[in-house]
């Protein structure tokens, strides 16, 4: 089996993991509330987002990643 792995960066819908412990990495609404995307113009939810994504290649034989 070929393994091909996808991630849909920054949309954040659970607010899981890291995020849960840095709110203020969501986007906010014109209201001011917060959405449920991270926001990819601060470099630690970029860094956060790599993290991830080494710890697939890491732990898993992936044939490809997107």
């Amino acid at each position: 089996m070929t393994v091909h792995a996808w991630f849909c960066v920054f949309p954040e819908g659970a607010v899981l993991g890291e995020v849960r412990q840095h709110p203020e990495w969501l986007i906010r609404d014109k209201e001011r509330r917060f959405t449920a995307t991270a926001n990819p113009a601060l470099p630690a939810v970029r860094q956060y987002e790599i993290s991830l994504m080494l710890e697939l290649v890491r732990r898993y034989p992936v044939d490809w990643f997107i």
